[in-house]
């Protein structure tokens, strides 16, 4: 399978897959607006992930987690 080259392809190809929720990475967990949900690190394991860096600023890097829970099934 071909790794994405974007943010956008990684995001679609993870839907695809059947990660349906956006969460976003919180202070000590990992909380989605959609569900009213956080769930902590322990309760959750990343499956996969891609990283992205920026094409003239380092800074500018982005990080996609694929993630699952079987305490919190989705």
């Amino acid at each position: 399978m071909k790794t994405p080259e974007t943010l956008s392809e990684a995001i679609t190809l993870l839907q695809q897959k059947g990660y349906t929720e956006d969460f976003n990475i919180q202070a000590n967990c990992v909380k989605c607006q959609n569900l009213q949900l956080k769930i902590s690190p322990e309760e959750f394991l990343i499956d996969k992930f891609y990283r992205f860096e920026g094409d003239t600023d380092p800074d500018d890097e982005e990080v996609v987690y694929a993630i699952s829970s079987d305490k919190h099934l989705l």
